[in-house]
């Protein structure tokens, strides 16, 4: 009885191992991207109560995912990426469950299908946890709903407590997100695989009257499809305009030719995305670079994962007993069924899977089908055991190696985002609410304006229940526009909104920012003199009249930032120096950037981008450190002779304030000769 319990566990346990070294070998070093914020926002500011106005807008009966995880799971992003994993792999086991319902002398052929829906390429935003959270729950509701229908079919002397489980469940994932709805579609033909295994032993079953009984059988489930039908296109009302409107409905209606065209272009690049395009990802080797640890560990891992699935599957006591015709045909006609179903509400509103960098999400439906034709040709084939277990591997060797490089473009992200927060706090430990930061785009890869602006919120602290955003990201070129950004000094009203959230605040009410880390640099929070900076762009250039310092308070309000959220506070280094100089030099406070100049010396701490030394050149000429604050100057000009400009301004600010010493003036012009500053 104990080597059977175990049995049983094999597979559920090596398909978990497998999700581990596909999706979860990074994620102590991932957070919260993209949508993932403004969840996170709510929960912060205002409780699981804040998530039903939240959601009201388009999907007002999903908040229970929420509203149920929240309170467990918290704020803290490790949390999330654990129990997405786990959903994910709750998800896997529904469908093994129910394909082993639906073929129980085909258990080999299942296992191989499973382990590729585990880890299908097509679906890349695994890292985006909390966002997928409610999806995974309805995926799992889906295959619960399935699994209860397939088992009261096996198990009739338990129909009526199975049908409602089946019921209820089928209920709950159709009223928390729409992704699953035309799977409904495959009930008959899945009861009609049932009853014709069946009939296959008990000849005098009519197909005629195995027809009826699987009519029979999917009627309450048909009926509960339809109610739901009703509901959301004919009493259900948003909020706001219908973001699922079946746009592609319409244009059937209205001129069927070009609805079919419209249909043909949606389907037929996903269909082929799905089934190779998605594949042929996996092998992209300019993503592989190995003079990276990254490329060498992806590699590594891909035949790990490679090898010790064909060990596993090669050695696994599954076998299948199961006509391989007659099963061939029965996946192949159910695959093609999930990759037209899946993502047919997708399409029916006029989207599709490719073509956007979080599209992929609209192939969650059609995973399972593409995994059932891939392992119902190889059937087809008639290769041997061996060979389709080695085929399978690789494709999954393939698959969790790009996963794994995902994963690091997400951590790289994440590195990223913590880097700008915690920097923004050091140079800004108190901000105004109603501050706007204007940026010249966005500036986090898999995150955007809206998820940036809710981060921000999080930085600082708010009143609790509030619904009034006190912070504002702008891109300018998508908000503004380099013709609009000119007003933006005179004062322009903003008012800006994500969901259930309000933002009012003022142009004239903003900090300028440049937030390019990749080549070294600080986070620059610019002021009007900024506008001799040579890196800036022109729009942030013409936006700089707007900028408010006076916005920055000095003092950090306690708890903030919330570590649970942004991590722990870094190390003190070059930016936390430059930050903080540049803080003190806001005030006037030139003692403090003096000796945060001295104490970066003393670690051995320099900027890699000679602009960050301009606060230090200033306290040093303000304390009467004249000599240096002249061969800072120099030094800056040769690391970067596009300096000029920004020195020169620099100079005549401080002649015109202070009273340079007379031993020190011809070092002066002759470094005002080196800059060029006549032509200026």
């Amino acid at each position: 009885m104990k080597t059977k319990s175990l049995s049983s566990l094999a597979f559920p346990l090596a398909l978990l191992a497998l999700l581990v070294l596909s999706f979860g070998l990074l994620i102590p070093w991932l957070g919260f991207f993209w949508d993932d914020w403004p969840a996170i926002m709510v929960a912060r500011l205002q409780g699981i109560q804040g998530y039903r106005a939240f959601y009201e807008i388009d999907r007002p009966y999903s908040v229970w995912t929420y509203m149920l995880t929240v309170p467990i799971l918290g704020v803290r992003p490790l949390a999330w990426h654990l129990f997405a994993l786990l959903l994910r792999w709750v998800t896997a086991l529904g469908l093994w469950w129910s394909l082993r319902l639906l073929w129980p002398k085909r258990a080999q052929a299942v296992n191989w299908i499973v382990v590729l829906f585990a880890i299908y390429p097509v679906f890349d935003l695994q890292p985006i946890a909390v966002t997928f959270v409610p999806h995974w729950i309805t995926y799992a509701l889906f295959f619960a709903s399935t699994v209860a229908m397939l088992l009261s079919q096996r198990r009739p002397q338990r129909y009526a407590i199975l049908l409602v489980v089946g019921l209820l469940t089928q209920a709950a994932h159709l009223l928390t997100l729409e992704y699953f709805t035309a799977l409904e579609l495959l009930r008959p033909y899945l009861l009609w695989i049932v009853h014709s295994d069946s009939q296959s032993s008990d000849p005098r079953l009519e197909k005629r009257t195995a027809l009826l009984l699987v009519l029979r059988r999917w009627l309450p489930y048909l009926l509960v499809l339809l109610a739901y039908l009703v509901f959301r296109f004919t009493f259900f009302r948003l909020a706001s305009e219908d973001a699922a409107e079946l746009v592609l409905v319409q244009t059937l209606a209205r001129e069927p030719l070009s609805g079919i065209r419209q249909l043909l272009g949606l389907a037929v690049p996903d269909l082929l995305y799905t089934l190779f395009g998605a594949w042929s990802q996996t092998l992209d080797w300019t993503r592989v670079d190995l003079s990276q640890p990254i490329g060498l560990f992806s590699l590594g891992m891909s035949a790990l994962v490679a090898i010790l699935t064909a060990i596993y599957l090669q050695r696994s006591s599954a076998r299948d007993s199961q006509s391989n015709g007659r099963w061939t045909r029965q996946a192949m006609l159910l695959g093609i069924l999930v990759l037209l179903l899946g993502p047919l509400p997708v399409w029916m509103i006029g989207k599709q899977v490719v073509g956007g960098l979080f599209n992929s999400r609209y192939a969650l439906g059609a995973l399972f089908g593409a995994s059932l034709l891939v392992v119902a040709f190889l059937e087809w084939l008639q290769a041997g055991r061996a060979q389709k277990a080695i085929l399978i591997a690789v494709l999954a060797g393939l698959a969790a190696g790009q996963h794994l490089r995902t994963a690091n473009d997400y951590r790289w992200s994440w590195i990223k985002q913590t880097q700008f927060y915690w920097q923004l706090h050091w140079r800004a430990p108190a901000l105004q609410p109603g501050t706007m930061i204007l940026s010249e785009g966005e500036i986090f890869p898999y995150v955007g304006i809206n998820a940036t602006s809710a981060a921000i919120n999080l930085l600082y602290p708010l009143p609790g229940g509030t619904t009034e955003l006190g912070y504002w990201f702008s891109d300018l070129h998508r908000e503004f526009g380099i013709r609009n950004v000119v007003a933006m000094g005179s004062g322009l009203p903003v008012q800006r909104q994500v969901r259930s959230y309000l933002y009012n605040g003022s142009s004239l009410d903003s900090l300028a920012i440049y937030y390019q880390p990749e080549g070294g640099r600080c986070l620059w929070v610019l002021s009007p003199q900024d506008g001799e900076n040579p890196e800036l762009p022109e729009i942030t250039v013409k936006a700089l009249p707007a900028a408010n310092l006076a916005r920055i308070g000095l003092e950090a309000s306690p708890g903030y930032p919330p570590e649970a959220i942004f991590g722990r506070e870094p190390e003190h280094n070059w930016c936390y120096i430059y930050q903080k100089a540049e803080l003190a030099r806001q005030v006037g406070d030139w003692k403090t950037v003096v000796g945060l100049a001295d104490e970066s010396l003393a670690k051995g701490f320099a900027p890699n981008h000679p602009q960050e030394w301009l606060p230090f050149i200033e306290a040093y000429a303000y304390t009467g450190r004249w000599r240096q604050a002249l061969d800072r100057s120099l030094s800056a000009w040769r690391i970067d002779h596009d300096l000029s400009p920004r020195l020169c301004q620099l100079w005549q600010s401080l002649e015109t304030r202070s009273e340079i010493p007379a031993e020190d003036e011809v070092e002066l012009e002759r470094l005002k000769a080196r800059l060029g500053c006549d032509n200026f």
